[in-house]
């Protein structure tokens, strides 16, 4: 299962950070885990997943915004040059949304 962001949805009981990805669901509980420090807890009303299947960033200043999104935002391109050109997990899938638009 892939997650989703859940940014701002719940305060981490362990570091007090509010980043966290929804990695499980099971009933109306989610399992959510913290950015910052990885401590997981299951919480009730969590966000659901997103339903499309456009990928969309699960970390960072972009989190939950598809590249299309960042496409937009002022200096989002040389954002996703950058991305490109540094972040090996993420190179495949910034380069061909890069190479369709030209």
């Amino acid at each position: 299962m892939n997650p989703w962001p859940v940014d701002d949805f719940i305060t981490c009981w362990q570091c007090h950070g509010r980043s966290h990805d929804a990695w499980e669901r099971r009933g109306k509980r989610t399992l959510l885990r913290c950015n910052y420090c990885g401590t997981g807890e299951w919480v009730y009303n969590a966000p659901d997943p997103p339903q499309d299947t456009v990928f969309r960033m699960t970390e960072g200043r972009f989190s939950g915004m598809s590249l299309e999104q960042i496409d937009k935002q002022p200096n989002g391109r040389r954002y996703l040059e950058h991305i490109r050109d540094t972040h090996a997990t993420l190179r495949e899938v910034v380069s061909r949304y890069l190479a369709a638009l030209q």
